[in-house]
């Protein structure tokens, strides 16, 4: 990529770059943390490619979850985009404060995302850059169909962070992820794949997921053990109902609890003695349900898995007393 290829796509600040990269970090005595899970990307084809599935602009919010040295917040915000960079790392906030401090579209906040409640951040958010006066005036700019997600994410963080997305109000318009390429395979697996699990079932029961492209190990450094992938994610909307998907997480991780055993095991484990049924009357219910109980769940395909959180919906309702 050219220099002028570059400051087009918002990466005049060079951060892509190993060279300017390490004299940064070198200048804070900032070094790479393997706990935290710190590969920096230095490649701009891939932060291109990133921006291109992104397609921010003036008016839209995102949130930045690991934003590291500010390589992709830079580039975020040199689209005009508003950003939340989130970094857990002290050591990394005065990197940011000398990358992309000075912009101000950029919001530098220090904390833990699985601890933050980001409802409320992006409220936050939207009040410091539109304005409180603003915030209600239908000619503001404002994000439109939903805040934004973007995230070379740190790996040791993915499932737990997407369950809470999954989980929590719908309030995201698209998300654009960087993730291992063997969590990407697993978001995308189909009914009987290998890959196919709990994470599959919850990431299309919220979102269409499209495949960017590949990004070699090499992308990073320090180079990491693994390949990644760019996953762009758009909302599925009132699927699961936002009530109800906290159930359905329970229900998909029952069936899941022991892939080699069959639906009705699965939940005989995870329920029977709670709510004092037997196993056959578990596969009764499997049957009302529309489910054959001698099924396993890499089998079952979402319509299968929207039955089984109704069933354990009514379990719920008719056992209020037992915590399951």
């Amino acid at each position: 990529m050219t220099e002028e290829d570059a400051s087009r796509c918002g990466l005049s600040g060079r951060l892509w770059s190993p060279s300017v990269l390490r004299a940064v970090l070198k200048r804070h005595n900032v070094a790479p943390r393997r706990s935290l899970g710190q590969n920096f990307l230095i490649d701009a084809n891939i932060l291109r490619k990133i921006i291109e599935a992104v397609r921010p602009s003036s008016g839209d919010l995102a949130l930045e979850v690991g934003a590291g040295a500010g390589t992709l917040t830079h580039a975020l915000a040199s689209s005009g985009c508003n950003v939340v960079a989130v970094e857990i790392d002290p050591g990394l906030l005065g990197v940011l404060r000398e990358t992309v401090g000075n912009l101000r579209n950029v919001w530098i906040l220090r904390g833990d995302v699985l601890a933050l409640d980001l409802s409320e951040v992006m409220e936050a958010a939207k009040r410091r850059f539109y304005g409180e006066a603003r915030v209600e005036d239908p000619d503001a700019p404002r994000p439109e169909r939903g805040y934004k997600i973007v995230s070379n994410i740190p790996y040791y963080i993915t499932s737990p962070f997407l369950y809470e997305i999954f989980k929590g109000p719908d309030i995201w318009g698209s998300m654009t992820l960087m993730v291992q390429e063997e969590v990407a395979r697993r978001m995308m697996a189909r009914p009987k794949d290998e890959q196919y699990g709990t994470l599959s079932v919850i990431m299309q029961s919220a979102w269409d997921i499209h495949f960017v492209t590949k990004v070699a190990r090499t992308s990073f450094w320090p180079v990491p053990d693994v390949d990644s992938a760019i996953l762009h994610f758009t909302p599925r909307r009132g699927f699961p109902r936002e009530e109800d998907k906290t159930v359905f997480l329970e229900a998909v991780k029952a069936a899941f609890r022991s892939r080699r055993k069959t639906i009705l095991n699965s939940f005989t484990l995870s329920y029977g003695v709670k709510l004092g049924m037997s196993k056959e009357e578990i596969a009764a219910h499997l049957q009302r349900s529309g489910l054959d109980p001698g099924r396993r769940a890499q089998e079952l395909d979402l319509d299968d898995f929207v039955a089984l959180a109704g069933m354990v919906q009514t379990w719920r309702k008719s056992h209020k007393r037992v915590t399951l």
